[in-house]
């Protein structure tokens, strides 16, 4: 919906999704959905949110990360402004850019449409949440986010996979290194956590040694802890000055995130990804957080869902009153 579609619209799609938990007559209690607004495409944002729902680029049968833009915010709009756990609250106003217009049948078009719509977001906002979809759209959305930058900026993936394959085709397991050879994103400036599996080849881990690519096992992260990994990657990337983070959802393990394209054992726990992104975000100048990959046709008792949602609002209270 992102610039393609009129005010009304989004309207009327915003009181679609925005679900705004249960009504209590307590006057002290504060719901995420009633600090939304709809984004006008001008006014500049604290913190702006936008969904992709697209999935086309999906390397798995299991496809349905579609339909996660619009099942996130319901999960996310119905919490709290309040956190216990950090002992902050969100009082700044939130916009919602609504959906970008896909073509679900035709990737270069939906990647045209994203294009134009992210780099209107990302030039209008301090801080971008964008929700796929599959991890194919994060190129675009980190172009976007490169342009909008002061200068050089910094990655932390999350990812069971190192998405760095040679490029056959449309789909998304190229764009990482997409993004360093066109030079976008310098690999040095990158740090992977939760790859793991028998999905590789040598070659791959050898262009990542080439590029200076830096990565951690979720086996590593299981043997040295989230202190010790936050320490490790916030020594990598505390000279830039600004972060994306992407997550791909299967960097957690399928017992906590069964609603993904690629679920698999050994992966994160939710405490260690949650901690995790938290961690990062309030550590370093984290700009922008996507979370894709999601697939609640696949999910049960939406699990992944909620997780989704609960990384984001991790995000977003590390990022309260910072600079």
């Amino acid at each position: 919906m992102v610039a393609s579609q009129k005010n009304e619209q989004n309207a009327d799609y915003l009181a679609r999704v925005v679900v705004r938990g249960v009504k209590t007559p307590d006057p002290n209690v504060h719901w995420f959905g009633d600090s939304v607004r709809l984004w006008d495409g001008k006014v500049r944002t604290w913190m702006s949110i936008m969904g992709i729902p697209f999935d086309g680029g999906t390397m798995s049968a299991r496809r349905g990360s579609r339909f996660a833009p619009s099942r996130i915010r319901e999960y996310l709009y119905s919490l709290t402004t309040y956190s216990i756990d950090h002992d902050t609250e969100i009082t700044e106003n939130m916009y919602d850019c609504g959906d970008v217009d896909v073509v679900i049948v035709d990737f270069e078009e939906t990647m045209k449409r994203l294009r134009l719509a992210a780099q209107t977001v990302f030039q209008n906002a301090e801080h971008v949440i964008a929700i796929g979809g599959d991890h194919s759209l994060t190129y675009e959305l980190i172009r976007a986010a490169r342009n909008a930058a002061e200068g050089e900026i910094g990655l932390v993936q999350f990812d069971a996979h190192h998405d760095m394959r040679t490029k056959w085709g449309n789909h998304s397991g190229f764009w990482l290194r997409q993004l360093v050879e066109d030079g976008i994103l310098k690999g040095e400036n990158v740090y992977q956590i939760g790859v793991r599996g028998s999905l590789y080849s040598p070659s791959y881990t050898a262009y990542l040694s080439q590029n200076r690519i830096r990565y951690l096992t979720a086996l590593r992260l299981h043997e040295i802890g989230v202190e010790k990994a936050l320490a490790e990657v916030g020594k990598c990337l505390q000279r830039m000055k600004e972060v994306y983070i992407t997550f791909d959802v299967d960097a957690v393990d399928q017992t906590f995130a069964p609603g993904t394209d690629h679920p698999s054992a050994g992966g994160l726990s939710s405490d260690e990804a949650l901690r995790l992104v938290y961690g990062l975000a309030s550590g370093l100048r984290v700009r922008w957080f996507d979370m894709m990959e999601v697939s609640p046709p696949h999910d049960l008792a939406e699990q992944t869902v909620g997780l989704g949602g609960e990384l984001i609002a991790q995000f977003i209270h590390a990022r309260i009153k910072k600079p």
